[in-house]
């Protein structure tokens, strides 16, 4: 049996990166959901197991910087295509969700015992799917995002749902310009 790919997602709920190489411990994949998107008025994280997470923000894709002079350590691609670096994330995830957010990155020891990852996993800080899995899982829900990761990439904790206010249905789909006019 071999290996087809590595998935690291730092921030959760938003897509994440394939990387060649990981160093796992017992916190799993090293950066893997290491950030959660909070929101600033109401304390509450965005990603959210119990309820729906925002389109906008699951149509993002993060990536873990190799130079760490950056804070957060971070670059995401928005929706548009258009890339934020460290300070940068925060103002644009805020402008994209309509909303006032801030990244937070886990504090919590990772000791190894089940659900005590030291990060933002749901229970399980490593997932091992096979190809017949993936295989089966398209078979069963034809449209469904079964080539990133089959991992539920959503909170942990109940949250209290948003609505955006005035968002149009696929302002956040890949290739669709942002509310903010930087889309093509």
């Amino acid at each position: 049996m071999g290996l087809l790919a590595i998935l690291r997602y730092p921030i959760k709920a938003m897509l994440g990166e394939r990387i060649a190489a990981a160093a796992i411990g017992p916190g799993g994949v090293e950066g893997d959901r290491e950030w959660v998107v909070v929101d600033r008025d109401s304390g509450e994280r965005i990603a959210n197991k119990r309820g729906p997470t925002d389109p906008c923000l699951r149509a993002c894709r993060a990536e873990l910087l190799d130079e760490r002079d950056e804070h957060p350590p971070l670059r995401i691609t928005l929706p548009d295509a258009s890339t934020r670096v460290g300070a940068e994330i925060e103002a644009a995830v805020s402008d994209l969700l309509e909303r006032r957010v801030r990244l937070e990155r886990s504090d919590a020891p990772a000791d190894g015992r089940f659900g005590t990852t030291g990060a933002y996993h749901d229970v399980a800080p490593i997932h091992f799917v096979t190809t017949g899995t993936l295989a089966h899982l398209r078979a069963v829900a034809p449209g469904s995002d079964t080539t990133a990761s089959t991992s539920d990439r959503s909170g942990g904790r109940a949250a209290r749902a948003h609505t955006p206010r005035s968002r149009r249905p696929g302002a956040c789909a890949p290739g669709s310009a942002s509310r903010s006019g930087t889309g093509p």
